[in-house]
C-alpha cells in the first residue's frame, strides 16, 4: 500500500501529496466547506507575502500515520526554496524527491517564475511556471497573510507539478493546537478525487505554519513542524 501511494503520489513541495492507496484506509469524510460553497469567493489578494527573509521552516512528513520523510522551506529576499526527500523506511517501497524555487514578486504580492524538479524511483520530471500566478510556495506566503477570524473566504490557483490547481478556503477559525493558540484554516482542492485541505497557522503574527493534513477517501498525509 505504501509503494502505492508513494509511486502514484505527485509530492509537490509538501501540499500536494495524495494519490491512491488500498481500499483498507478511510479517513474521515471531506468536510463540508459551506461558507465557500455558498457565496462566490473571490480570489484572494495581499498586500504583501507573508515570508520573511531569513525564515526556515522543516517538517516531518507522515503518510497513513507512517513517517517517511522530512520537507522543508528557506526563504530569502528573492526566493522561496523547498524540498523533500523520503526516509529509509519509505526508501524500502519508492523513493521520491522533490525541490521547488519559486522566484517572489513582493510587489505584486506572488511568484514571478519558479522551477521544480520531481524525482520518483529515479524518474525524473522537471516543470517550469512564469505566468505570475501562485506556487506552492507564494500560496503559503498569501495564506500567512490573509488568515485572520474574520477573513473573507477565497480560493488560490497554484501552479505545481506541470497543472494548475484551484484551492478553495473557508474563513479561519480559532483553534488551539497541542497546547498553541493557533487558526485553524479549512479548504479544498478541486481535483478528480477532491482532496480536504487543513492548515494550522500560529495565532501571533508571524503565522507560523504548525500543521498541515491533506486526505481524500484513499490517502492522509500530515506534516508537522519541526522544533528546532
Amino acid at each position: 500500500m505504501l509503494r502505492r501511494a508513494l509511486l502514484r503520489s505527485s509530492f509537490v513541495s509538501l501540499f500536494f501529496v495524495i494519490g491512491c492507496s488500498g481500499p483498507s484506509f478511510t479517513p474521515a469524510a471531506l468536510p463540508q466547506l459551506a461558507a465557500v460553497d455558498a457565496t462566490k469567493p473571490q480570489l484572494l489578494h495581499v498586500p504583501k507575502l507573508l515570508l520573511e527573509p531569513g525564515e526556515h521552516f522543516a517538517f516531518n512528513v507522515r503518510l497513513h500515520g507512517i513517517e517517511i520523510g522530512r520537507a522543508e522551506l528557506d526563504v530569502t529576499a528573492t526566493q522561496a526554496a523547498s524540498k523533500f526527500k523520503t526516509n529509509d523506511v519509505a526508501g524500502a517501497f519508492a523513493t521520491v524527491q522533490d525541490e521547488a524555487t519559486t522566484t517572489l514578486d513582493r510587489v505584486g504580492a506572488r511568484a514571478a517564475a519558479s522551477s521544480e524538479t520531481l524525482i520518483v524511483d529515479g524518474d525524473t520530471k522537471t516543470f517550469d511556471h512564469g505566468n505570475g500566478g501562485q506556487t506552492v510556495q507564494s500560496a503559503l506566503g498569501v495564506i500567512r497573510a490573509w488568515a485572520k477570524p474574520n477573513a473573507a473566504p477565497g480560493f488560490l490557483m497554484i501552479d505545481a507539478a506541470g497543472k494548475s490547481w484551484r484551492l478553495d478556503l473557508s474563513r479561519p477559525t480559532v483553534e488551539d493546537l497541542q497546547g498553541t493558540h493557533a487558526l485553524r484554516v479549512d479548504g479544498r482542492v478541486r481535483s478528480e478525487k477532491p482532496i480536504a485541505f487543513v492548515m494550522w497557522l500560529a495565532a501571533s503574527d508571524d503565522r507560523t505554519p504548525l500543521r498541515i493534513e491533506l486526505s481524500n477517501d484513499d490517502v492522509r498525509v500530515v506534516a508537522d513542524l519541526v522544533r528546532e
